[in-house]
């Protein structure tokens, strides 16, 4: 067979985007990659796409190619963006450092800079990049969300994040909103902080307001579509030992127990990597009742498997994977069949407390529903009711870990979880707080920590300002049964 020219392959590159054929689209990006086609500033375009597939290796690879083929330091600076989305953020940190502080320009470096270190754990490091971000352009949003997050908002910034707060528009002022937020309660002045992350919320919900509906049809059909029977008849086989899944709230301890998990010697910690949903989507439903009707649904099944752990693959290599995605909740079943030696573990913890962080805390995407206590109350009684249904339905397979006895006795809910995971308890696993892995959730600060309870009754100094949640849990627990 005569292999494809570099002209052919990117025909079949646009053509292959323009039917959302992903098999195709890969097959031409590995022959570009692979004759190293001199496309110059257009591996840029091929990384995004890479990048939006879930496919860093192939994004890694475009990035390489484009500094190759393409010599400038702004390109260099691209490269190291895209290979930090990619997950190889020292490949990121070894390329910034051929690229001059002033490109593309001082704030733009500054920022990326210190969430490279942020996120790998180099905490005063971050401080000072982000530091230095702010004082060059105040008005950067951004660089003061990393800041807050770093713990580097002091109290002389007060008065430029209330000037800001009351000159920008709407969109623009949400950062500083929960900057300002982050700093009253820093300075334990909890009217003023309840105060900006509400005027941060009502604001984010003007943009991106959640439709809880959809929200309510969705539990329902996983309610009333899932069994124990369904997933038993749908399962497919794996020879694999499987993936461990991390899930529950946001804020509820995930990123801690994939911390912990991780510091075992046969784990790597994979993160947020949203892989089951991007196999659903190629798939087209993870619904069972549609996937007991197409023709080829082995076939198909089989292919989002094997996508799976090639991705996962390519991005951990050997190792048994902790897949700490939170739309696992909604597609547990899915999870359930291709993967029938895959382990669970479902986090939970204080409701108030969970609430008051979620509320607290700034989501990139994702979390549309943190914007209101009532929402937020809404989505964790709906959450809690999920917990209860995948238990009766997974039986063994899931494990729910209550935060408040993991932090309180580590040793033993610890030796519980590498039980459950089928893996001999390791010392290293009671200080997760050594381990040295990239974390890039809104915990990386607190996971630096050793294990402590610090973080129980967080809510307390807001017990007035958090009745609402409370009367609006209560009211969704009854309206669902619990």
């Amino acid at each position: 067979m005569t292999e494809q020219t570099g002209p052919e392959y990117i025909r079949q590159f646009v053509s292959a985007l323009q039917r959302r054929d992903h098999g195709a689209v890969l097959s031409a990006v590995r022959g570009l990659v692979q004759l190293r086609y001199p496309m110059g500033q257009q591996w840029r375009s091929v990384a995004t796409v890479m990048l939006k597939d879930g496919e860093f290796a192939l994004a890694r690879a475009a990035a390489d190619l484009l500094v190759e083929q393409v010599a400038s330091t702004l390109t260099r600076f691209d490269a190291a963006a895209i290979k930090a989305k990619a997950g190889d953020l020292s490949g990121a940190q070894a390329l910034l450092k051929t690229v001059p502080q002033s490109v593309p320009d001082p704030v733009q470096n500054a920022y990326f800079q210190g969430m490279l270190a942020f996120d790998q754990g180099e905490i005063e490091t971050a401080r000072s990049y982000l530091r230095r971000a702010v004082e060059y352009a105040p008005q950067t949003g951004p660089a003061w969300l990393g800041l807050a997050k770093a713990g580097g908002i002091r109290s002389e910034d007060e008065a430029v994040l209330k000037e800001l707060c009351a000159n920008l528009q709407p969109a623009a002022a949400i950062p500083f909103y929960y900057a300002l937020g982050s700093l009253k309660h820093s300075a334990k002045d909890y009217a003023s902080a309840f105060a900006a992350f509400s005027e941060a919320g009502q604001l984010q919900a003007q943009i991106t307001p959640y439709d809880m509906l959809k929200d309510q049809e969705e539990l329902s059909h996983i309610l009333s579509e899932w069994s124990r029977d369904a997933i038993q008849e749908l399962a497919i086989h794996d020879d694999k030992v499987g993936p461990i899944f991390v899930t529950g709230l946001p804020r509820s301890g995930t990123t801690l127990v994939e911390q912990i998990l991780a510091s075992h010697s046969h784990i790597v910690g994979g993160g947020e990597v949203e892989i089951l949903a991007h196999c659903r989507r190629i798939l087209g439903s993870a619904n069972p009742i549609q996937l007991r009707s197409r023709d080829n649904i082995w076939q198909a099944l089989e292919s989002a498997q094997a996508h799976y752990h090639r991705l996962m693959a390519d991005r951990f290599g050997t190792g048994r994977v902790v897949d700490k995605s939170l739309s696992t909740t909604r597609l547990m079943g899915f999870a359930a069949i291709l993967f029938p030696n895959a382990r669970f573990i479902w986090l939970e913890r204080n409701p108030r407390d969970c609430a008051w962080s979620i509320f607290s805390n700034h989501f990139a995407e994702g979390i549309d529903w943190s914007q209101s206590l009532e929402l937020i109350a809404r989505r964790s009684a709906s959450e809690h009711r999920l917990r209860h249904f995948w238990q009766e339905t997974l039986g063994e397979r899931l494990m729910s870990v209550q935060y408040e006895e993991l932090v309180r006795n580590s040793e033993r809910e610890i030796k519980r979880m590498a039980e459950h995971v089928g893996l001999p308890f390791e010392a290293a696993m009671l200080t997760p707080h050594s381990s040295k892995r990239v974390v890039t959730t809104n915990s990386s600060a607190q996971v630096r920590e050793p294990i402590s309870t610090q973080s129980i009754g967080s809510s307390e100094p807001y017990a007035q300002w958090l009745e609402p949640f409370g009367v609006a849990y209560a009211q969704a627990r009854k309206d669902l049964g619990l």
